[in-house]
């Protein structure tokens, strides 16, 4: 079995409904979407990428803390993440979000069109 990548199809559909991609000074990284609709902003997580060969915990929490990064420049109030995987969310991000009134989504093909219909 192959994975499909439904954050591709999850942030065209965004943009379907008035959000555009918002690029902002001194962040690149392809694999976080920032997108805007007037005040709401909304970040979506394409994909998780780390090398294999490498000690993963390492790069996992420098990814959540790259993200962290980005939420603060860009001030998004919802994060995007596609389910069923097997990275967990580390505990110090749950903690930031919380802190700063963050929603976390987990997109899976069963909840995709819940979370479309609550961004409406």
């Amino acid at each position: 079995m192959i994975k499909i990548n439904i954050m591709k199809v999850f942030t065209n559909r965004l943009n379907d409904r008035g959000f555009i991609l918002q690029p902002f000074k001194g962040y690149k990284n392809p694999d976080i979407s920032v997108l805007r609709r007037n005040n709401d902003i909304i970040s979506v997580v394409q994909q998780v990428v780390i090398d294999p060969t490498i000690n993963p915990t390492n790069q996992i929490d420098a990814f959540f803390r790259n993200i962290m990064h980005n939420i603060l420049q860009s001030g998004s109030r919802n994060i995007f993440f596609e389910g069923g995987g097997d990275i967990p969310i580390p505990d110090f991000f749950l903690d930031f979000c919380r802190e700063h009134y963050i929603e976390i989504g987990i997109i899976t093909p069963d909840e995709f069109n819940n979370w479309l219909n609550r961004i409406e």
